[in-house]
């Protein structure tokens, strides 16, 4: 059986391959991509074989039923497919057409995960003898990890070693790690004091690889909730996609952009409503806007302009940036049903209750982490 550890394991082999050659902040993205398409491999070999002993080898019922699963692949976007070429010259190549078209026959769930990683890139693995070398090794690190549901010791260890590893290359990345997640024991808490219930839709407007709106969903024993969530990074965004997909969540709305100049959650050209909200606002600056800012940010600015007289100009725009998101974000609560924010760290509890705020919020509770 293949445990957790197994997993974390392999994961850290192929970890090696890359090590003094590209930084982590780029080479998490091909391996847990290859953890993902040999979680697919292994499970669309099993459901085939399953399928072929029960309709004994009837080729025909056996297309239909494996049409109506999950996810479909063909035979030359297999992980078995890319390990048999894995001596090809044009080895990069063949596996960013295995996932250009792992992608066009699962647009619905799986549209645009892969468009901004290239293995075939010069920039990250140098010529084609030093790249092919990289890309063998990967595929061979990869090709003894058994992922099948037989083979797996619970139903919860692919996804919850993807987080395992999306939480260490965070720590390795340090600062910037923030950016695309928030430590497992903080998105824990929140999703408890949220307190989400059966059919509730659930929002984060600052994603990231959505760790804090899975942590959220198991909350619910039924899990019949709906996720929505929005991440500008476009390989956070991805990652985020790969994340739901294994964790079994195929129906979430993850929109890819600028929460602020650009919202997804924006339904008949109004904000929608949620009943459970939960974010880590990034805790940086943005001195920049984008020029065409939408009549919502710029309602947020003029708000902001409006209240200094109370105080809120004094505020560090670090948390400026924050009572903005979270603006963004409460105004989609129906009738008013919050009561917390995590401002992180950048001002005091004293000053968080100031009645500058508070005039321009309005919550019952603050709390700072």
């Amino acid at each position: 059986m293949t445990t957790k550890q197994n997993i974390e394991k392999v994961l850290w082999n192929a970890c090696d391959s890359f090590r003094g050659k590209i930084d982590s902040s780029r080479y998490k993205d091909y391996i847990l991509s290859m953890l993902f398409v040999k979680y697919l491999s292994d499970v669309y070999a099993y459901t085939k074989n399953k399928y072929s002993e029960m309709y004994n080898g009837d080729e025909r019922r056996i297309e239909r039923a494996m049409s109506r699963e999950r996810f479909v692949m063909d035979e030359t976007s297999t992980f078995d497919y890319l390990y048999k070429n894995r001596n090809d010259t044009a080895i990069g190549e063949k596996i960013n057409v295995a996932l250009a078209n792992i992608e066009k026959n699962n647009s619905a769930k799986l549209h645009n995960v892969f468009r901004s990683i290239d293995f075939n890139s010069t920039v990250d693995f140098g010529e084609v003898k030093e790249k092919n070398a990289i890309l063998k090794n990967l595929l061979e690190d990869f090709k003894d990890l058994a992922l099948s549901p037989d083979q797996l010791d619970n139903a919860d260890i692919i996804g919850d070693a993807y987080e395992y590893m999306i939480a260490n290359f965070a720590s390795d990345a340090g600062k910037k790690g923030g950016e695309f997640y928030t430590p497992s024991m903080v998105s824990e808490l929140v999703a408890r004091l949220i307190a989400p219930e059966e059919n509730d839709r659930i929002y984060d407007a600052t994603c990231g690889s959505g760790g804090l709106l899975l942590k959220a969903y198991k909350q619910v024993k039924s899990r019949k909730v709906a996720l929505y969530g929005q991440e500008q990074n476009m390989q956070t965004w991805a990652l985020c996609r790969m994340n739901m997909f294994l964790h079994n969540v195929d129906d979430a709305t993850i929109w890819q952009g600028d929460t602020l100049s650009n919202p997804g959650n924006i339904k008949d050209d109004k904000l929608m409503k949620f009943q459970c909200i939960c974010a880590n606002p990034p805790a940086f600056s943005r001195a920049r806007w984008t020029k065409k800012a939408s009549p919502r940010k710029k309602c947020l600015r003029n708000l902001i302009r409006s209240d200094a007289s109370t105080g809120v100009s004094r505020l560090h725009p670090k948390v400026i940036t924050h009572l903005l998101c979270i603006c963004c974000t409460v105004w989609t609560i129906p009738r008013g049903a919050w009561e917390l924010f995590f401002l992180t760290g950048y001002c005091s509890e004293e000053q968080a209750k100031e009645k500058s705020a508070a005039r321009l919020l309005s919550p019952s509770t603050f709390l700072t982490l």
